[in-house]
This record gives C-alpha cells, sequence and structure tokens, in this order.
C-alpha cells in the first residue's frame, strides 16, 4: 500500500477528567498531570485535500481507532529518535458539515521536550503530516480502485459536472 501524506494542524488542549486515565494506558509507569503536555491534532477529514483526494466517513472513523496507541515523530524520520508523542485518544467531530479526524496527544514535560512543547504553545509549530496507508483508492468518476487498474481520469478535473 502506498502512504498518502495529509496536511493537519495542532491546536492546545488542556487536561480534564478522564484524560489522564486514558494517558496511562499507553504508559508503563503512572504519569502525573504535571508530567505530560497534552495536545489536540486536526489530523484529517472529509474535504478534498491538495491532492484531490479525501477520506470517507467510515474511513474516518475507523482512523479514529486505529490511531490510539500510535507514535508521533519528527521531520519524518521513523526511527526510536525521532518519537516525540503518543496517541492517546481519537474522535470525529462535527462542526459546519466538515467531519474531522481529532487526535490527543501526549509528551513527557522536561528538559529534552521543554523547547518542542514552548514552539507548539508559542504556535510556531502547528501544522503537521499524517501518514497512513489505503487499501483501495476509488475514482469518483467511474468507481475504478485507481491502486488495481487505470481509468483515465485525472484527479481534481470535472467529467460532465462531476468531480
Amino acid at each position: 500500500m502506498d502512504a498518502i501524506q495529509k496536511a493537519a494542524r495542532v491546536e492546545k488542549q488542556a487536561l480534564a477528567g478522564e484524560e489522564l486515565a486514558l494517558i496511562n494506558r499507553q504508559a508503563l509507569k503512572e504519569l502525573t498531570e504535571e508530567e505530560v503536555f497534552v495536545f489536540r491534532v486536526a489530523a484529517c477529514d472529509n474535504q478534498v485535500d491538495r491532492d484531490q483526494e479525501r477520506f470517507t466517513e467510515a474511513a474516518l472513523d475507523r482512523l479514529a481507532e486505529l490511531y490510539v496507541g500510535k507514535t508521533v515523530i519528527m521531520d519524518h524520520r521513523w526511527s526510536a529518535s525521532g518519537q516525540t508523542a503518543r496517541i492517546y485518544a481519537g474522535a470525529v467531530e462535527e462542526s459546519e458539515g466538515v467531519r474531522r479526524l481529532v487526535l490527543r496527544a501526549y509528551m513527557l514535560r522536561n528538559d529534552q521536550t521543554a523547547p518542542l512543547i514552548a514552539a507548539i504553545e508559542g504556535g510556531i509549530l502547528r501544522e503537521v503530516s499524517v501518514g497512513c496507508q489505503v487499501a483501495k483508492a476509488i475514482c469518483s468518476i467511474c468507481g475504478t480502485d485507481r491502486r488495481e487498474t487505470y481509468c483515465g481520469h485525472c484527479p481534481g478535473q470535472e467529467y460532465e459536472g462531476k468531480r
């Protein structure tokens, strides 16, 4: 399966209610509120993106489950040294007709992460790239799975009033 990169956005998240219990399901030791920094990632939605692709509502619902427990990496470095945070919860939220996958993540507060946390809180680091693999890539014009068969329709082009 080919990876599709999607634009996403980071937002501040307050630590409330059951949040710490959800975080501690991911940790090997009991963490306290003072030890963690939490944030929300508006990961992807059901709107057509810059690559002329979109996630179905069913895919968003499934991704909300699949991302829990996954790591957040810096700069696309697929190594242990690139791991900076972990997803502890996910949900699909709806606003103005747009369904958006919102992931909640945490990182440890320490000397190593302090500059990163400051950059997030200061609004410097707020865009992220979401990586995932898809089982199908269905053409919205003819219904062909573009991963299996060539159909000739160009993504983003209009054909008889359809995109």
